[in-house]
């Protein structure tokens, strides 16, 4: 299986997950309200992490990512697959 064919499915799993779990609130969410609850909507209920809107980046983050990104470019194929360039790129996941 390629890198991008394990992104894929992983995303694809992730995306499953999240679903389940906003089943669960949703179904959480009209027990409440049957039983009287004042609640305007689900996410007052429980909130999960994909709730939090995006961070908007600063110029300064944006520039040091193009950085690593322009120095993930001229690494030679050998270089990537050797993981050289995963901290960066988790730095950057966090933002």
């Amino acid at each position: 299986m390629s890198t991008i064919e394990m992104y894929w499915l992983s995303e694809a799993n992730f995306n499953r997950y999240k679903e389940n779990w906003e089943r669960t609130r949703q179904v959480c969410f009209i027990t409440a309200l049957s039983a009287g609850s004042k609640l305007k909507n689900a996410r007052q209920l429980m909130s999960f992490p994909w709730d939090i809107q995006d961070k908007e980046l600063t110029p300064e983050e944006i520039e040091e990512s193009k950085h690593v990104f322009d120095r993930f470019l001229a690494m030679s194929p050998e270089e990537r697959s050797k993981g050289k360039v995963i901290d960066k790129i988790e730095k950057f996941s966090s933002i």
